[in-house]
């Protein structure tokens, strides 16, 4: 009896001892939200992968020709409106394919913006000066005079049309990054987000020019009529030449300052006059600036937001 209880007790230890623990195990759900379809193929969406170069070069050329077009033909007075409106519907066109920047100032505000890439910086920006070449081109047949440029004010700087383009500018590329990145807009209100953002920059840009311009009208109208005969000739204001704000360099390209006959008799260019192009330092300076410090605006706003 002895033995077999010893036998008995060593076959329960030795189970005891072969026996595994027990290891308290939990299953993990893990769930996965699927993005909704406007967010898959979102305007302006940040290069990822290898670019389309041919795409994105031709529905920057066309885009940026359209603009260019629509903002030569229309009348001052309504151009905002129009111009605005047709980048909403370019940007429903196209912006799948390369983002619809069909802006230099546009391209360098995202780039500044850290949403583009550096190596499609220039890519962006010959095409649109392309597509605003021939849309100069194609005004130039029409007319059938031809549609030469001057570029002897390329470096002229009037600070107060420069600062009306940069603030313009400014705002923008804000309205436009605020636009992109709000994920309650569907795609169309994303792009007639981006258009309002340029009517409005259009808008308050070409208030500012209007105010600089009325103020230089006022002094030059009062230093003519106290001027003598033996006095010098007074110089007219050259800001008073500017037709109005472009917020793009590409249009600024094609867009012109007024003449002589058209600044002082009101009628229409001479063909012999000089058509001076808007292209110049303080287009460039004002538009590059002004996107980059709308863009990074924006940017520094959502993050201090994120913080709260």
């Amino acid at each position: 009896m002895a033995t077999s209880k010893s036998g008995s007790k060593a076959s329960v230890a030795k189970k005891t001892a072969t026996k595994k623990p027990t290891r308290n195990t939990t299953t993990t759900k893990v769930t996965t939200k699927t993005a909704p379809a406007s967010a898959k193929r979102s305007v302006f969406k940040k290069t990822s992968g290898e670019p389309n170069y041919p795409a994105i070069i031709i529905a920057e050329v066309i885009g940026t020709f359209i603009l260019t077009m629509v903002a030569l033909l229309t009348l001052q007075e309504t151009a905002a409106l129009y111009v605005g409106l047709t980048l909403a519907v370019v940007v429903l066109a196209i912006g799948a394919v390369s983002g619809s920047h069909i802006n230099p100032a546009v391209t360098f505000g995202l780039w500044a913006a850290r949403k583009l890439k550096t190596a499609l910086l220039p890519v962006y920006w010959i095409a649109q000066f392309v597509g605003a070449i021939l849309a100069i081109l194609l005004l130039g047949a029409i007319n059938g005079v031809g549609y030469p440029l001057d570029f002897s004010h390329f470096t002229t700087i009037h600070w107060g049309v420069l600062i009306a383009e940069l603030v313009g500018t400014a705002i923008f590329l804000f309205g436009l990054m605020a636009a992109i990145s709000s994920d309650k807009l569907s795609q169309t209100g994303k792009a007639f987000g981006v258009g309002l953002s340029l009517t409005i920059g259009i808008l308050v840009s070409t208030t500012a020019l209007t105010t600089l311009q009325s103020a230089q009208a006022a002094e030059y109208q009062k230093q003519y009529m106290a001027q003598t005969e033996s006095a010098e000739e007074i110089k007219i204001p050259a800001e008073l030449y500017v037709k109005g704000t472009t917020l793009n360099p590409a249009i600024a390209l094609a867009a012109t300052e007024k003449t002589e006959d058209e600044l002082l008799q009101g009628a229409a260019a001479d063909n012999t006059e000089a058509r001076h192009s808007r292209l110049g330092l303080e287009v460039l300076i004002g538009t590059l600036i002004g996107a980059a410090v709308g863009a990074n605006l924006y940017l520094l706003l959502a993050y201090i937001s994120r913080q709260q």
